[in-house]
């Protein structure tokens, strides 16, 4: 809980600030410049009507006054300047650079001044000099005429760690030549790779942080023809795009693409994952601008889409639109048509000195104008009153949730699913130990994480592992295989064939152990096996990726000794192919990968008999939903006959049933469950839940999600987050409902939306928080009525002191001071 008091003076100096800045009103345009420099975007140029053009209009939007006001918050700068000498420009492109990074480059574009042609020259200022002015980098024909690229327009600029801005293409221009433009020492050189494809304009171009500059849509010069987005990788529908923007998402593996000519509002936003190539439409969690803008520009702010202007409805518009892109799975307009969304009972702030979270709070708000609490928002509430000064944040959620993450280890013991490393990145690997708490979270409608311990040190990182609860008592998790890399080395990761645990029988402490083996028996390294282990405490390994092998490793995990099986008709290995144990001593392993890294077939199971040492293959009464399934999950309902398979199945389902005694698939009736289907994830059975755990959803995720599946035929999604209602079907209306905010906790102090919760199982905290609101208003207003009787006072004294005859009032206002500020002490 956290009370503080803001003085009165601030508050005059923020009004003095804010109607300073609002007394600037930019006028509609479209095709302009915008250029991100610190807390503020400056626009230039554009052209406002069809045969007019911004006259030298230079101003910038400020981010933290407008995210304070509540209101969009224009500054005029060109009467900073003294020698405008820049003409007016539309369709130019425009990167920040120079030796110090503080520089405007602009170049192409149209330029108007007695008539209007193509620009090749480079404009310049120092916005951070407030004595800069605009100045020209001349092409100089006798020295750069072969590397200076011609006047052009339509084209996106990037620029690269080393201050080099990249230019490729504009309309009509055939040219497949990449210009390079060194901002540090305004030297113009070119390259034209061997398979450079044909030239584009009104594209974007985004570079990523490994140096590739990646180009989406536009227009083919040579043809005229709007680029087929799809070239980049699948997507559903038809999707050819043009005059559209993009960011780099603040993840730095993402591009969120918006808008463009002839766009609905349905597809008006798209996710392209830079790792996998795939195309997705995010969630949008409240409704966003009424007209889908193109030729408008967009910056990304910390966790903000900044969306400027552009052609709406077919004319040049003056809006500002802002996305908060924090959550990629369920991103929120915070602002649209230049408005931010009315929030009662609270007010929003902004900070831009300590963490920089804009903070919002409401009970109350309309069907279109609204904050859908985040997913990975801390439930809280902000009361507050300008005139008391006083803003009270009251803060009643959980303190811990995991980091997101794939491939790593999901072992239940008693009411505890137990969570060990996995893998975020290439090169970001986890080594912590934590839980869910099943039993508070079924029953008090709330996720409960808890770290445990990060162990140690020492201790590596392990993603891919097999894992089993062992001992009489099933305290100690025991893993196997995975890739193991030390934790904070730069060594790539190894395939292990060692024996690790952890021991839990003190939670407090628990201690890790690594067990080696010269045993014959001893499997080489591998990965992506399932995790197997029967009632005598027998680990069952067999197959992995790459591995051709097609022995039966089992570990006896009492003594932890090994033992190797052949069977004659052993089949050829898989991977990714979960394997479930019957209560008969049966394994059936499902899909997956073959040894040559194909799909394998869902109708042919694989059975492999741990009573006889006998292997067996079934082929399945029906064809499966999906042919061939891999990176998907299999669980054992709590009938002990049905086999549940989750993940990325079909474009029609994720879940689809086997049942062992028929060998039937079939497809269960279900409410809506989890909007992005994972990969990498773990399933695990909890009396009658499935749950589902991490992976990848568009990226690597901190989402769990639980079904009741009690009823294979028949599964009820238990709703997780409680601000989005799911669209259930008939027979859900009895289950039970979750309420979750999965905050990373790699996420704290980020950059984040906090909203409050809507649900009503938290309403002794927002009543509470309410309380204590009004309580700091009535402090707030007490402390700041003090200050004002002391300031009079004080005034009262000056005049007083130097006349005799006013001795005795001087003295007693003495007297009263005194004890007013030691008041104020105490």
């Amino acid at each position: 809980m956290v009370f503080f008091c803001l003085p009165i003076l601030s508050l005059i100096c923020f009004s003095t600030k804010y109607c300073k800045a609002q007394n600037y009103e930019p006028s509609p345009r479209s095709s302009h410049s915008a250029t991100l420099i610190q807390d503020r975007i400056y626009y230039f140029g554009g052209q406002i009507a069809n045969d007019q053009y911004d006259d030298k209009d230079f101003f910038y939007l400020d981010l933290p006054l407008s995210f304070q006001s509540n209101r969009v918050s224009f500054v005029n700068y060109s009467k900073f300047e003294t020698n405008i000498t820049i003409p007016s420009i539309y369709k130019p492109t425009n990167v920040l650079g120079g030796e110090m990074g503080n520089r405007i480059y602009l170049f192409g574009g149209y330029v108007k001044n007695d008539s209007i042609f193509l620009n090749d020259q480079v404009y310049t200022i120092d916005v951070v000099d407030k004595q800069s002015s605009w100045s020209v980098i001349v092409n100089d024909t006798l020295t750069n005429i072969d590397t200076w690229p011609s006047g052009r327009e339509s084209l996106a600029a990037v620029i690269d760690k080393q201050g080099r801005m990249y230019i490729w293409g504009g309309w009509g221009i055939t040219d497949k030549t990449i210009y390079i433009f060194d901002t540090k020492t305004n030297i113009w050189k070119k390259n034209l790779p061997e398979d450079a494809p044909n030239s584009r304009a009104a594209y974007t171009a985004t570079i990523l942080n490994d140096g590739r500059i990646i180009y989406i849509g536009g227009i083919i010069s040579s043809t005229y023809v709007q680029a087929d987005i799809q070239e980049m990788a699948p997507i559903q529908p038809n999707n050819p795009r043009s005059s559209h923007s993009a960011i780099l998402a603040p993840d730095g593996h993402n591009i969120i693409i918006y808008g463009g000519e002839n766009i609905d509002i349905e597809t008006s936003l798209l996710v392209l994952n830079t790792d996998l190539f795939t195309w997705s439409y995010p969630l949008i969690s409240n409704q966003g601008p009424d007209y889908i803008p193109n030729t408008h520009t967009a910056n990304l702010y910390k966790n903000y889409m900044i969306i400027s202007f552009g052609t709406r409805r077919g004319k040049p518009s003056s809006d500002i639109d802002i996305l908060d892109i924090s959550n990629l799975n369920n991103v929120t307009w915070i602002a649209r048509n230049s408005k931010f969304f009315n929030i009662q009972y609270g007010i929003a702030s902004y900070n831009s000195t300590d963490s920089n979270t804009y903070q919002n709070s409401t009970n109350n708000v309309s069907s279109n104008d609204t904050f859908q609490n985040d997913k990975n928002s801390n439930p809280a509430i902000i009361i507050g009153s300008i005139v008391g000064g006083v803003v009270v944040i009251a803060d009643d959620s959980n303190d811990y949730y995991p980091p997101p993450r794939i491939a790593h280890s999901a072992t239940i013991i008693g009411d505890r699913l137990y969570y060990f490393g996995g893998q975020k990145s290439d090169n970001i690997y986890y080594n912590d130990l934590s839980y869910l708490d099943l039993n508070k979270t079924l029953t008090q409608n709330k996720l409960f994480f808890v770290s445990v311990s990060s162990l140690s040190t020492t201790i590596p990182g392990i993603f891919k592992p097999a894992s089993v609860a062992i001992g009489s008592n099933k305290k100690t998790i025991l893993f196997f295989g995975g890739y193991v890399r030390p934790i904070n080395s730069d060594s790539d990761p190894v395939l292990s064939n060692q024996i690790y645990s952890i021991n839990l029988e003190n939670d407090l402490k628990p201690t890790w152990a690594v067990t080696g083996s010269n045993s014959s028996a001893l499997p080489s390294p591998r990965e992506n096996v399932p995790s197997i282990i029967n009632d005598k405490g027998q680990m069952y390994i067999w197959g992995g990726w790459g591995i051709t092998d097609k022995a039966m490793y089992i570990l006896d995990t009492n003594k932890l000794t090994w033992q190797k099986s052949t069977p004659a008709n052993a089949p050829d290995t898989r991977s990714f192919s979960p394997g479930v144990l019957l209560p008969d001593g049966r394994i059936i392993f499902i899909g997956g990968y073959d040894g040559n890294y194909m799909a394998s077939d869902s109708q042919q199971l694989l059975i492999y008999n741990t009573i006889t040492d006998e292997w067996k293959q079934e082929g399945t009464i029906n064809i499966a939903p999906a042919n061939p399934i891999h990176k998907h999950t299999a669980v054992l309902a709590p009938d002990k006959q049905h086999i549940i398979i989750y993940g990325q199945i079909s474009n029609k389902t994720s879940v689809t049933v086997l049942d062992t005694n028929t060998f039937l698939w079939s497809v269960p009736t279900m409410n809506q469950g989890p909007l992005y289907i994972p990969d990498g994830h773990s399933a695990t059975m909890y009396k009658n839940y499935m749950i589902i755990s991490f992976g990848i959803r568009l990226n690597p995720s901190s989402e769990v999600s639980i079904a009741d599946v009690s009823d294979p035929k028949n599964i009820n999604w238990l709703k997780l987050d409680g601000t989005l209602p799911l669209n259930s079907s008939s027979n859900s209306t009895s289950s039970k409902t979750l309420n979750s905010a999965p905050t990373s906790s790699s996420n704290k102090g980020s950059d984040q939306i906090n909203n409050t919760s809507t649900t009503t199982t938290d309403g002794k905290s927002n009543q509470k928080a309410v309380i204590l609101g009004i309580i700091g208003v009535v402090v707030g207003l007490g402390i700041m009525s003090l200050f004002v009787t002391l300031y009079f006072r004080k005034r009262r004294l000056k005049k007083l002191q130097g006349n005799s005859e006013n001795l005795p009032e001087v003295v007693n206002l003495r007297q009263d001071l005194n004890e007013n500020l030691s008041e104020v002490v105490n």
